[in-house]
């Protein structure tokens, strides 16, 4: 019975916990309920990477006097133990304006909060209007990688105590932006994968644009942008070939062949003509947090009645001595047999030691 009741308990506090992870969001905020009085007119934030938020604003008349600018602006990149200067106009929009200040939060540890330790500063305005503050801050080292938000709060007779992350006031107006928290290596913001791969099109309505060899090996190649991962899957087809197998992906309610996860590419004889529908999902480097994108296209399989068109490209425009890159096979017209050749045939060919400019078999597609 005690056990019982206790497989009961901790099964309850699964959902629970579960409930809450998956809507986890931030709290919502219902700003000024007055459209008088004093504003957040100019939010300036350089970060890395030549991200900035740069957003000038203009009196509106609805209420609440709240902006969530998260999708409307592009985020600025931020990298932990960093440091960057953040610039704020308050100003006013009826004529009057009076004492007030604003708290900026950043939620460093992206738990959905903004927490106490995560106030970067509070701007303390008087007349004359408008006033321009600036602020030095220190990304915490300790700060989480991946995407959060930024939320300044501006009130009327405020005070640093006194102004909360949500509340309901009566003048002044509450921003939310979006900031990405990156490593030094990150290259830049976090920008959501498009999943897209070679030869496909987005209909079966339509005379086929490109042929795969029926019966014959052949790769699919993976075009997505922003993604490191990419799992590749055959919904119409119940029974796979002998060597490939359907397995679950972590955060989604999708089963994707297992022989092909990771892979840019995805090698499968067609053994029957006509359409064939082909999904693939890109995901990025950001684990449980990672963005994703899922596209449905379709290939023709059958026996081509053109002549193939060559054509390849490689992920790298300059490639060292020793170095390499590989080269990906677009060719059009469905070949069934490649032939690769360079010119010259090795790097440092009269001088030791010699690189063989190519490292697989001469009639690999890719």
């Amino acid at each position: 019975m005690k056990n019982n009741i206790l497989s009961k308990f901790l099964f309850v506090l699964l959902l629970l916990l579960s409930a809450r992870s998956s809507n986890a969001q931030y709290c919502t905020t219902t700003g000024a309920i007055s459209a008088a009085d004093d504003d957040i007119s100019r939010v300036f934030l350089p970060g890395a990477f030549g991200t900035q938020i740069n957003n000038s604003t203009s009196c509106y008349a609805t209420t609440p006097q709240y902006m969530d600018y998260t999708v409307t602006q592009p985020g600025v990149s931020l990298i932990p133990g960093n440091t960057y200067t953040l610039t704020v106009d308050l100003s006013q929009c009826s004529g009057f304006f009076y004492n007030n200040a604003c708290n900026v939060w950043i939620d460093y540890n992206r738990n959905f909060t903004f927490d106490a330790a995560e106030l970067v500063t509070t701007f303390t305005a008087s007349a004359p209007f408008p006033s321009t503050h600036s602020f030095s801050f220190l990304v915490p080292a300790t700060a989480t990688l991946g995407t959060s938000r930024m939320r300044l709060v501006q009130v009327e007779g405020g005070t640093a105590a006194s102004i909360v992350p949500c509340a309901t006031y009566t003048w002044g107006e509450t921003e939310d932006y979006l900031v990405n928290l990156v490593s030094a290596s990150g290259g830049g913001p976090v920008l959501p994968p498009i999943a897209n791969f070679f030869p496909s099109q987005t209909t079966t309505n339509t005379i086929a644009t490109d042929t795969v060899w029926i019966n014959s090996p052949y790769d699919l190649v993976s075009t997505s942008t922003n993604t490191s991962r990419s799992y590749w899957d055959l919904p119409g087809e119940s029974t796979l070939l002998p060597g490939y197998s359907r397995n679950p992906v972590a955060w989604t309610t999708q089963q994707y062949i297992d022989t092909a996860k990771y892979s840019q590419k995805f090698r499968y004889v067609y053994n029957r003509r006509g359409f064939w529908p082909v999904r693939l999902l890109a995901i990025n480097t950001l684990k449980r947090d990672s963005l994703r994108d899922s596209v449905v296209k379709y290939i023709w399989v059958d026996t081509p009645s053109t002549t193939p068109k060559p054509n390849f490209f490689a992920a790298r425009r300059k490639i060292g001595i020793g170095d390499y890159a590989s080269m990906v096979d677009i060719t059009s017209g469905g070949p069934n047999q490649w032939y690769w050749t360079f010119d010259p045939a090795c790097n440092l060919c009269t001088t030791p030691p010699y690189f063989n400019n190519f490292f697989a078999g001469a009639t690999d597609q890719n």
